[in-house]
């Protein structure tokens, strides 16, 4: 029989995104798969999304009540996972077509891998309009950058629980720290070169300043060697968010999307 898998997706007013994160899970080529959907009491139609579509699925299962932040969310949907494998797909995101759960298996299985994962396109909506462009991974460059995109890892329950909780005193890294710690553990991370997720950013005038500084105090718990190098990502940050603001217009453009690579 082949191994359950349980994806878990966590949720706060995801309304406009959320049914098509869900369709991407529950339309999968694999068929002992559980889907967990942990709600952090949303005020929107997030919640009637999810029962309308968990009455048409046997294997959906879900809560909705308060929490700390998304890594206690994640944290209790982990809790409540009975699968074999454990995966996390953000509610902004979803898979890039029905194959990818038995692919995320099927590699696993051969490499005997702890851990699996795989590359990103990264999508933003403009002016009614789609732009995408491939995201690249390289593990081997892990201690200096997060080189693993959550929702394109799946984890046995084995390495799990070795790892034990997200760390929620980090609000935007903890997906990191869990990363590191697994190093720490010798974990074996295997990488497919395949395209796993489509992964929805925010807009283009998004900035990292937060996780910079909270990755100014990861690089010091793990001893990554990257402290300084962080505090210059930190305060180039500020500058770029700064000149953005006022530059806001230009920058949200199809042309300067073209520009950086986007199509």
């Amino acid at each position: 029989m082949q191994p359950l898998v349980s994806i878990i997706t966590v949720c706060y007013n995801a309304e406009k995104h959320l049914e098509q994160c869900m369709q991407s899970v529950l339309t999968q080529d694999y068929p002992n798969l559980e889907y967990i959907l942990v709600d952090g009491k949303s005020t929107d139609g997030t919640l009637a999304i999810i029962q309308k579509i968990a009455t048409q699925h046997p294997n959906v299962n879900y809560i909705s009540e308060t929490d700390k932040g998304i890594y206690d969310a994640m944290n209790k949907g982990i809790a409540l996972a009975k699968g074999d494998i454990i995966a996390c797909v953000n509610a902004d995101d979803f898979l890039l077509d029905a194959t990818i759960v038995k692919g995320a298996v099927a590699l696993m299985q051969a490499s005997n891998a702890d851990v699996v994962h795989g590359n990103i396109v990264q999508q933003i909506e403009l002016g009614g309009k789609q732009y995408r462009k491939n995201q690249t991974s390289n593990f081997a460059n892990i201690m200096r950058n997060m080189e693993l995109v959550q929702g394109t890892s799946y984890w046995r329950k084995e390495a799990i629980e070795k790892i034990g909780t997200f760390d929620i005193s980090y609000k935007i890294v903890a997906d990191y720290d869990y990363v590191l710690r697994g190093v720490k553990l010798g974990l074996n991370y295997v990488m497919s070169n395949d395209v796993w997720l489509v992964f929805r950013i925010g807009g283009i005038s998004t900035t990292t300043c937060k996780s910079s500084k909270e990755n100014m105090r990861l690089t010091k718990v793990h001893n990554t060697g990257t402290y300084w190098n962080y505090v210059k990502r930190y305060y180039t940050c500020i500058i770029k968010s700064f000149l953005k603001k006022r530059m806001k217009a230009q920058l949200q453009t199809p042309e300067y999307l073209y520009k950086k690579g986007w199509i």
